[in-house]
């Protein structure tokens, strides 16, 4: 999630260590392809909000999207793929033919505040479309996935190190 207002008046940037952590799965089986599409935020930054609602702090997550996909049916030819190629492409919207097989809560813990807490992130797709007369270096389709990632914390029961 980027938050272009947050600025070292407004939010403490936390160091932190990832605890848990693993791939969104979905299975795909739709006629330009079949297999198991693997998604994960990367987490950047975690800020922890210098404002509180009734006391309660609040984070947020900066990442980066990771998406591979488990081919398990035909590989194409690979063609090169380009940002300009993806920008001027129309994707075949999926997000409805995505079946979850895993959705799991990632966790980090800061390491750099007392007291310590434990993030978890749980993510899901919100919108995902493929590019199948794109194909990456593998011959695998190209998808672009938008995803929302919703955050909630624990006071961390003994420091991470």
């Amino acid at each position: 999630m980027a938050q272009s207002n947050i600025t070292p008046e407004n939010a403490e940037d936390l160091e932190f260590r990832i605890s848990k952590f693993d791939y969104n799965q979905y299975q795909i089986d739709i006629d330009v392809a079949k297999g198991i599409l693997r998604v994960a935020p990367i987490p950047l930054k975690i800020f922890k909000i210098k404002e509180t609602f009734n006391n309660e702090p609040k984070f947020i997550m900066q990442s980066v999207n990771i998406t591979s996909f488990v081919n398990k049916g035909g590989h194409g030819i690979p063609n090169n793929i380009t940002q300009e190629d993806i920008e001027n492409s129309h994707g075949i919207e999926i997000t409805d033919s995505l079946d979850v097989i895993y959705e799991p809560y990632n966790i980090y813990m800061t390491t750099n505040i007392k007291p310590a807490f434990s993030i978890r992130a749980k993510s899901t797709v919100i919108k995902a479309e493929i590019f199948h007369d794109r194909l990456d270096y593998y011959g695998n389709p190209f998808f672009k996935i938008q995803i929302s990632t919703a955050i909630s914390y624990a006071l961390a029961k003994e420091p991470f190190r």
